[in-house]
């Protein structure tokens, strides 16, 4: 999203360039998609006082007119940075619910947010709950859903094939990082189920599963073990298209315990798709009618989750309505 955004602003005339924070298990991905032909800066402070003051140095560096970071653990270290640079406009997205946040992390988001000229929330739900905590000004808060990057999904289509085998199976994909927001564990408890019903079914997962997602990753694996599912559930780790995973496939299943709004949905009702998701947050079911682009399960229920599934392989191609936020939308923030 924060380079979807930053397309946005390219498109409308604006200089833009990249501060990439690289760690380990994270290096090689977002460069993947990074626009070519503006600079990039790499931070690569090996904890949180050499970051900030790496941050700190690009600020005087760029002299930037405006400063845009859209995960917690970069907003809270920019804003620190507002009595340095005041002069700079401050533009912050959440990544999710406040609710999801630990203690400590819901205290440093009330030190840290309200020095933001504007903060994006993905759903209006989102900025509800932002203002009912008063975190920030209602003012200061705009609501705007995560619009699909067409562009770099189409150019990434472009000559792809088929990562499937021609094993006339319904081929499954979830996408998304071994995390345990990702849900991946009820995921597998409800594919035994579906292969129970269905034995043409294969689930493909696709996401980085190396470092610190590894811990999550073996929970999984050895749960499919014991399943007696090690043969038909096929991990794809990370993957720098993983686009042609789902559009060759037959469902994407969305299995997250939270979301802020996931974005892999969005992705794969554009190339349309049919979901079975879990109803985890209240917009799932404004992107995904039930019995039309999908199927939907209540929120941890692995049972309804499995009858999804059962469904939603067989219904073939949709047509979604879910599009998200436009270009002047975000743009305008920055201005």
């Amino acid at each position: 999203m924060s380079v979807l955004i930053s397309k946005m602003l390219i498109r409308a005339g604006m200089d833009v360039c990249y501060a990439i924070i690289v760690k380990k298990e994270n290096a090689a991905s977002i460069t993947d998609f990074l626009p070519e032909g503006h600079p990039v800066m790499v931070i690569k402070g090996q904890n949180h006082l050499e970051r900030l003051k790496q941050i700190y140095s690009v600020m005087r560096k760029v002299r930037p007119d405006a400063v845009f970071s859209s995960h917690y653990s970069i907003n809270n270290k920019v804003l620190l940075f507002r009595p340095f640079f005041p002069k700079v406009r401050y533009v912050i997205r959440s990544d999710n619910y406040f609710y999801t946040f630990s203690r400590v992390g819901k205290l440093i988001i009330r030190m840290t947010y309200p020095f933001a000229n504007v903060m994006i929330a993905q759903t209006q739900e989102m900025k509800d709950e932002f203002v009912h905590h008063k975190v920030m000004s209602e003012l200061k808060i705009c609501a705007l859903e995560n619009p699909v990057d067409k562009e770099t999904i189409d150019a990434k289509l472009l000559n792809a094939g088929s990562p499937y085998p021609e094993d006339g199976k319904k081929h499954i994909v979830a996408v998304g990082r071994f995390a345990y927001q990702k849900g991946y564990d009820l995921l597998v408890e409800a594919f035994a189920k579906v292969r129970a019903k269905r034995d043409d079914c294969e689930l493909y997962i696709v996401g980085a599963y190396t470092e610190k997602w590894k811990p999550e990753y073996d929970k999984v694996a050895k749960m499919a073990g014991q399943l007696g599912l090690s043969d038909c559930i096929h991990y794809a780790g990370y993957q720098d298209n993983p686009y042609r995973y789902v559009k060759f496939a037959d469902c994407f299943v969305l299995s997250s315990r939270w979301e802020g709004l996931p974005n892999v949905l969005a992705e794969a009702l554009y190339l349309k798709k049919p979901a079975a998701a879990f109803k985890c947050i209240p917009i799932i079911e404004r992107m995904v009618r039930d019995g039309i682009d999908g199927y939907l399960a209540e929120k941890g229920d692995v049972e309804g989750l499995a009858v999804a599934i059962c469904k939603a392989v067989d219904m073939g191609k949709t047509d979604p309505v879910y599009f998200g936020a436009k270009d002047n939308d975000f743009v305008r923030l920055f201005r």
